[in-house]
Parts: structure tokens; sequence; C-alpha cells
């Protein structure tokens, strides 16, 4: 019923103007997508008619245990097999100055006192050959830290810059 749905809402986007794009956010674990969300992201990824960017929520780290993160955007880059679909890299700054609970014993603290993460992340994505682009989530962890993360997040943020 949910990629009935997304069908729906792609044409209906295409229908008001082919010139609009549409795409989705998922999450960046495409196992859970399937098994607990019940989206068949890959039928997206290999069918025309679904959408015309896919942004994965790749909020993971190097470093971390189940979904490193190179590993994990290189999956994705495999998975479009559409050459009409971007694939926009969904990266995760609000972990900045953040223990990552999830990432298991090896990557839990990459995030701590990181200065350049974000710009490896883009540096690797973009050697993926689906890549279109990336999306920082969230907009206050990067415009309004909070005063412990603040200058971690500035350098972060200088070092993001070099890589245009």
């Amino acid at each position: 019923n949910v990629d009935a749905l997304v069908q729906r809402v792609y044409r209906a986007v295409k229908a008001k103007n082919p010139a609009l794009v549409f795409g989705i956010s998922p999450q960046g674990n495409r196992s859970n997508n399937y098994k607990e969300q019940y989206i068949d992201v890959d039928l997206w990824l290999r069918e025309p008619g679904y959408v015309d960017y896919i942004a994965p929520q790749i909020y993971f780290g190097f470093e971390n245990a189940s979904r490193p993160f190179a590993e994990t955007a290189a999956e994705w880059s495999r998975q479009v097999r559409l050459p009409n679909i971007d694939l926009y890299i969904g990266l995760a700054p609000f972990k900045l100055g953040q223990t990552d609970q999830w990432a298991g014993d090896s990557g839990k603290e990459e995030w701590l006192d990181t200065t350049d993460i974000l710009a490896r992340m883009v540096q690797t994505a973009r050697e993926q050959s689906a890549y279109g682009g990336f999306a920082l989530f969230r907009y206050d962890s990067l415009f309004h830290p909070s005063e412990e993360t603040a200058e971690q997040v500035e350098t972060e943020l200088a070092n993001l810059k070099d890589t245009f």
C-alpha cells in the first residue's frame, strides 16, 4: 500500500508540472525500510514512476559497527538502477559532539572530537556512481548549536566548505 501511495503521489506531482522533482528520505538501513516500514525502496530505485531522487538518512559514522558510512553509501548507490534518479546522501551533523549509543563500541565516540567527519563523508559520497549531492539534518545543529558544541561545529563547517 505504501508503494502504491508513493507511485500515486509521484504521478500527481508530474501531472501538475512534469518539471517538479519528487523524492523521499528513507532510513539509511534498507532492511528496516522493508521489514519495519513495509516500503520497497529497492523497487522505487529500479522501476520508473516512483521517485526522482532518494535521500537516505545515512546517519552512521565511518566506525559504526553494523552500518559503516562508506559501505552504506556504496550499498545505496548500487541500488539506484535508473540513470534519472539522483542519490542525495543524508548526513547527521546533529551528532557532532555526541556519543552515538547505536554505533557499537568501535564507533560510539567517533562524533565527539571530530573536526572533519562531514567533509570526509562528502568526499566519500562523491565517489559513488549515483551521487547527486548531500543533505544535512538538522538546521539548528549547524546554525544554532549548543554552547558545548559550537566551536566543533564551526570547525566542521569550515572543513566542509573547503570541499567545494
